[in-house]
């Protein structure tokens, strides 16, 4: 059984699966030779994969930008639900922290953890209460071959990745995304090695909902995702399954501007 994995946005790509196991992916950056370029990865797909029409399963993440790829591409959406048909196949749109969650936590060792994801946003279904958000942030729990959502921070509680992609293009004056692609992860080697005193006051007057965060510890900041994913939870009693005391293991998924 063929699957197809794909992703429209910034780093345009899509892989293929057969009985689980990757058997093609291609990432458009490669064949343009322009870092993380938008595209229509269906399009992507049909063109460079010549075994298309057997493929019986695609998925793509949450998707609302300008109609999601529906919206922006409707020739080879129309297309891929013909594929799909013919195959008796079905098209999924896991949520874009579930994606990061997922990719996190099945490929570590372990069999049940505490999974903890952080970027600069990007769209999250929520079942249970039928509505989309643009969380940054989010906590889960890996059991097995499942993951099961704790908690989601949205992006006006706090925005880690954009907080980075600001330092790099506002202070250092380099690339934040497509051509040249975000530099962001080379900032923050930089910083580690820096003087954390010397910019202090740039971090401090960035417009977030939590600017103490500029003067937090490592721990301090951590504990304070923690604390801010409990009030979350509290608030969204009903649609959330409860915090395990138990969990030995943590997986961290820093991606895209981390």
């Amino acid at each position: 059984m063929l699957i197809a994995g794909l992703h429209s946005g910034h780093d345009c790509s899509f892989c293929i699966l057969e009985d689980g196991v990757p058997v093609f992916h291609a990432e458009l950056e490669r064949y343009i030779r322009e870092k993380q370029p938008l595209g229509d990865s269906l399009k992507f797909l049909f063109e460079e994969y010549p075994d298309f029409k057997k493929i019986k399963h695609f998925a793509h993440t949450t998707d609302i930008f300008q109609g999601g790829i529906e919206g922006r591409y409707p020739e080879t959406f129309d297309k891929m639900q013909g594929v799909i048909k013919n195959n008796e196949g079905n098209f999924y749109e896991p949520g874009h922290h579930q994606a990061h969650a997922a990719n996190v936590f099945f490929s570590s060792n372990f069999d049940d953890a505490l999974i903890v994801t952080i970027d600069g946003g990007g769209p999250d279904y929520i079942p249970k209460d039928d509505k989309v958000i643009v969380s940054t942030i989010t906590v889960w729990h890996g059991e097995g071959n499942k993951i099961y959502p704790l908690a989601y921070l949205t992006e006006d509680i706090l925005n880690i990745g954009v907080m980075w992609n600001q330092c790099t293009t506002k202070i250092f004056g380099l690339s934040g995304g497509w051509p040249k692609g975000d530099q962001a992860g080379s900032v923050m080697a930089m910083g580690s090695m820096g003087n954390p005193e010397k910019y202090i006051e740039h971090f401090r007057k960035l417009k977030f909902k939590h600017p103490s965060l500029a003067d937090m510890s490592y721990y301090q900041t951590f504990q304070f995702l923690i604390d801010e994913a409990k009030k979350v939870r509290n608030n969204n009693s009903t649609s959330l399954p409860p915090f395990k005391n138990v969990l030995k293991n943590m997986c961290i998924g820093l991606l895209r501007d981390l």
